[in-house]
């Protein structure tokens, strides 16, 4: 008798098969290059850390050597990215929100759901300060008013469209919009380091993710 796998999975049948709801056929491995190539720049090592991953594995599942993941490692990879489990599957299109503004541009979405799951840690850390000093408070909202930066926020004005040689020069709108992400974060992680200098800072702790570009962890935060 084959031998029982105790280990939750997803059987494979369900996204490397079209689904009767997607008629494109997309699959789990096509979903995953999709992120990397665009919120990652091609980057397979950093998309495994940021996930907290082992790279050996997310290259495994890409290339389709892995005939049923783990369960637990598809969410923590769909976490991580800030995308549903389902979208990143190929068992469903994408949320609504993908393909609103500039051009329903689906990279766009994936650039802002990945800044909005990084950063929802430091915001949270952030939100929780014991901001009891004014030069704590006024840092402390600051930082909380900070909007989550995105493809509207960061491409919509004129003068960026001039910048980048047109309204309709998709790729560079990417490359922007992740910049604009990765620099967004270092002024989070900033925030959460000062306001610990002003001892108002929680003692929440931050997951171990990895701020694409910077090669640098949450470990490397103040504690």
């Amino acid at each position: 008798m084959p031998r029982k796998s105790s280990k939750p999975s997803i059987n494979s049948a369900r996204f490397n098969s079209p689904s009767p709801t997607d008629k494109s056929g997309v699959r789990l491995q096509d979903r995953l290059r999709l992120v990397i190539s665009v919120v990652f720049a091609g980057n397979s090592l950093e998309a495994a850390q940021a996930a907290d991953v082992e790279p050996s594995t997310l290259h495994r599942i890409v290339e389709g050597k892995v005939r049923d993941p783990r369960l637990s490692t598809l969410g923590r990879l769909a976490r991580a990215f800030g995308v549903p489990l389902e979208w990143l599957l190929g068992l469903g299109d994408p949320p609504p929100q993908a393909t609103v503004g500039r051009g329903g541009d689906e990279r766009l979405w994936l650039v802002r759901a990945f800044n909005r799951a990084r950063q929802q840690p430091y915001r949270d850390r952030i939100r929780g300060a014991r901001a009891y000093l004014s030069q704590a408070g006024r840092l402390r909202e600051a930082l909380l008013e900070l909007p989550i930066i995105g493809p509207d926020l960061v491409l919509g004005s004129d003068a960026t469209a001039v910048l980048l040689g047109g309204a309709d020069q998709q790729d560079h709108q990417v490359a922007l919009a992740r910049l604009a992400g990765d620099l967004e974060m270092e002024l989070l992680r900033w925030g959460v380091a000062r306001l610990r200098e002003l001892g108002a800072e929680s003692s929440q702790a931050l997951p171990r993710t990895v701020v694409r570009g910077s090669r640098q962890d949450s470990r490397s935060t103040p504690k």
